[in-house]
């Protein structure tokens, strides 16, 4: 079996200030519904605009080239697409991120030994 092609991009724009960049936040850029009157619809404002822009460009691009304009992920270089902020390429996950998904996860490990079902 052949190994797909892949591109990953990472959404990092704060479009509501009590949410943050969280997950699902890029879909009122990707569907155009800034202004819209939903709690969860960002501003019609200039920067999101731009980055709106900046989603819908990569779309149809990938839509009619299969190809984002930026690389390909691979694993062995984990480079992505920061959309939002910056919008360039950035290693997955960011630097000023990875330790705090580091200490979530290792918060979920069991002790070694323990046992992991209760049946």
């Amino acid at each position: 079996m052949g190994l797909g092609q892949a591109w990953s991009y990472l959404f990092a724009h704060a479009s509501a200030p009590f949410l943050g960049a969280h997950h699902g936040a890029d879909v009122p850029f990707v569907l155009d519904m800034l202004g819209q009157p939903s709690p969860l619809a960002p501003a019609d404002s200039v920067e999101n605009q731009q980055v709106r822009n900046s989603m819908v460009e990569a779309w149809i691009a990938f839509a009619r080239t299969g190809h984002p304009g930026w690389p390909m992920y691979r694993p062995e270089e984990p480079t992505v697409r920061c959309i939002g902020g910056t919008s360039e390429l950035v290693v997955e996950p960011p630097a000023e991120v990875d330790h705090l998904w580091r200490r979530f996860w290792s918060s979920l490990m069991l002790p070694t030994g323990a046992p992991t079902s209760t049946l």
